[in-house]
């Protein structure tokens, strides 16, 4: 004799189930997917003002990490973060990340976490 008795509450269990999984697994893989483009475009905008600040000499002796933000619910930022030699070094860089937003990304605000450390060899340049 079988055991197994079929109904239709359990089969309309199962296939409901079934869904709630199906929906938790796509919501999921929509999630990664966004995470994963706004990743992508943080790289993208931030390797671009990389290159920009490579190509301008007043930057020779800067370090400086653009790190581009897309946070959720918030608008979009670029924050500079490092060292300039130069109050002119660092309006400087502030400009050019200025341009390339606008070009790449407009609307998107620039933060200016920039610390001024003059270098030894203009230290020494200068009378005491």
């Amino acid at each position: 004799m079988n055991d197994f008795a079929f109904s239709w509450t359990t089969m309309l269990l199962a296939i409901a189930v079934v869904l709630v999984i199906g929906v938790a697994v796509a919501w999921g893989v929509i999630v990664l997917e966004r995470r994963n483009r706004r990743e992508q475009r943080s790289e993208r905008i931030q390797q671009a003002i990389g290159e920009a600040f490579a190509a301008e000499p007043l930057l020779g002796h800067a370090s400086i990490l653009p790190v581009a933000g897309f946070p959720a619910g918030a608008a979009p930022t670029l924050e500079l973060t490092g060292y300039v030699p130069s109050v002119e070094a660092r309006a400087r860089a502030v400009r050019i990340a200025e341009a390339e937003l606008g070009r790449l990304r407009p609307g998107m605000q620039v933060i200016d976490r920039l610390d001024v450390l003059p270098s030894l060899a203009d230290r020494r340049k200068r009378p005491a």
